[in-house]
């Protein structure tokens, strides 16, 4: 049996306090890293009880309730056990990070705190800071403080390794189905133009979609796939004074089967974890039917792009079109809610699943992110610091001694 490394809690000095200790803190460090003999714990930590932890099942979980054993995606895109969990009182300064994709979120950390970047010198080469001069090969990859971390420096996204075996159906005590290609284009078109009634308890489910000639074909669509797929049959009904088309049906099981999947209603829309596991193919499928239904093509852009109000929709969006190395953008909007959007060969390789729609899309040279293996950079965009004084959070992780959280990829506490 290994024996246990000797544990050492090692607090170094608030950088602000001249006293002479944190000169040589770092040294001593590195002697302790270099004898092997010893786990280290730094007070590096997050400030957020509601900062989000990727799990193995892609779903997302506070990292205030992190357990010992539950499973988490480290930065190889690989699952592992959490070992231990740590809440600490902290009084210090902190720094907020934010970059140029998830622009709706933001990472708050201890300044010491390491995170996986590549620092802006190396991520460029032949002396230029165009995107065309962005070293895509070999940067140098390193963990960086968060007190180290500069405007322009690029931060890490880890995509999980795809699984081997992919999900091919899904069930509950009322529905089940294949993961199929009329399934994705329900669930797609349910995401963008579907809800379910709140008076009723998985009551109606209603699909309202313009009454232009050309969303005849996806209303007429859906009416197919109700009654083939699940034996249901639907009358469509035109609201002219709205120009809308509506399908609307009390079906109590296949309404909780949806909701269970899918969410409610425009703001509390989602994707299912259950989904984490399903086919490129069918993520696709799904999504495009998603864009065909709430989003706009714009060619002379070169971009893709839909709207929603649920923040969790835009997450779960932005992060299975990632998983399957895909650049989906994600920022607040003034009106409200969230946009999303694609370019160039991201949005095209969404859109060649279009059933009715027809769009082009030419490569882009121009995106500024840096993709190796399992890792996307992103370069940051803004960071602030301010003095905080409350809980901080941690956990370590086996192995990789590594983790996902609010999108970054940071270490955990021992080193």
């Amino acid at each position: 049996m290994n024996k246990r490394k000797l544990r050492i809690l090692f607090p170094t000095e608030f950088t602000g306090i001249n006293t002479g200790f944190s000169t040589y803190s770092k040294e001593l460090l590195q002697e302790l890293y270099s004898a092997n003999n010893y786990e280290l714990a730094e007070l590096a930590c997050v400030t957020d009880p509601h900062a989000q932890i990727a799990m193995s099942d892609g779903s997302l979980r506070y990292i205030s309730n992190i357990k010992v054993g539950d499973i988490v995606i480290s930065h190889k895109g690989e699952n592992k056990k959490v070992i231990n969990t740590y809440k600490t009182l902290y009084d210090g300064q902190v720094i907020k990070i934010s970059r140029h994709i998830f622009k709706h979120t933001s990472l708050e950390v201890t300044e010491n705190h390491p995170i996986l970047a590549i620092k802006k010198k190396n991520a460029y080469q032949n002396k230029g800071h165009s995107p065309n001069c962005l070293n895509r090969t070999n940067p140098k990859i390193e963990w960086i403080q968060a007190k180290d971390l500069s405007i322009g420096d690029f931060v890490a996204y880890a995509s999980p390794l795809s699984n081997k075996n992919n999900i091919n159906e899904i069930y509950n005590q009322d529905f089940y189905s294949k993961l199929d290609d009329d399934l994705a284009f329900l669930l797609g078109w349910y995401l963008a133009e579907g809800c379910i009634a709140k008076n009723k308890v998985y009551g109606y489910i209603n699909f309202d979609i313009c009454s232009s000639l050309k969303e005849q074909e996806h209303i007429l669509e859906i009416q197919r796939i109700l009654l083939e797929k699940f034996n249901i049959e639907t009358n469509i009904q035109e609201r002219p004074e709205e120009s809308v088309y509506e399908i609307r049906k009390c079906e109590r099981g296949f309404s909780k089967f949806i909701y269970t999947l899918c969410g409610l209603d425009s703001r509390d829309k989602y994707i299912s974890n259950i989904f984490w596991n399903a086919s490129k193919d069918f993520i696709l499928k799904m999504l495009s039917a998603y864009f065909e239904g709430d989003g706009c093509s714009e060619e002379d852009q070169n971009r893709l792009y839909a709207k929603t109000s649920s923040s969790r929709l835009a997450l779960d969006v932005t992060r299975l079109l990632l998983k399957h190395n895909i650049m989906c953008g994600c920022k607040r909007i003034r009106a409200g809610g969230y946009e999303l959007s694609l370019h160039g060969e991201h949005a095209r390789e969404v859109a060649q699943y279009f059933k009715y729609k027809n769009s082009s899309f030419k490569d882009v040279s121009r995106s500024e992110y840096i993709k190796l293996d399992n890792l996307i950079f992103y370069h940051v965009e803004q960071i602030s610091k301010k003095n905080y004084q409350g809980d901080v959070y941690n956990f370590t992780v086996e192995d990789d001694q590594s983790y996902i959280c609010d999108n970054f990829v940071v270490h955990n506490c021992y080193r």
